[in-house]
């Protein structure tokens, strides 16, 4: 099963899942942001990060500023997949803290770095805490 989620700035929550193997997440994204998507022009989608499989939620993060969870839920363990906009407020980390607080599976963050950029580093997590104690930390606007 894959299944997205999309914590807001206002701490609203968008869920949609799929049991069908081929949907992928950005299929599920442009399905709950469809209406906001046929508004953007290309370059208001633009970004750059060396991870290009999901430009939906890219520009999800970066525009709407939600903070974006792709989960793959598999036979062997799941994994989630956070990317974070520029600016996470309270309530997402708080949000984002209770909804996985009991999951052990595997995260990795991708996190905006800058107007125009996203940052995938290689290093993982074992629990929320740490993706949390990540975005706590001090965030420098450029370069």
């Amino acid at each position: 099963m894959r299944k997205i989620v999309t914590i807001g700035p206002l701490g609203n929550v968008i869920e949609n899942s799929s049991q069908d193997e081929s949907e992928n997440h950005n299929d599920l994204l442009e399905e709950s942001f469809c209406d906001f998507s046929s508004m953007l022009s290309d370059e208001e989608k633009a970004f750059d990060c060396e991870i290009k499989v999901w430009p939906i939620a890219f520009w999800v993060s970066k525009l709407l500023h939600h903070v974006v969870v792709l989960e793959n839920h598999i036979e062997d363990g799941g994994s989630f997949i956070i990317i974070a906009p520029l600016e996470v407020e309270e309530i997402q980390k708080e949000i984002l803290k209770n909804m996985y607080h009991k999951k052990d599976e595997t995260y990795y963050l991708i996190k905006q770095i800058t107007d125009q950029e996203f940052e995938a580093k290689e290093e993982t997590y074992a629990r929320i805490e740490e993706i949390i104690s990540v975005l706590n930390e001090p965030r420098k606007r450029g370069r």
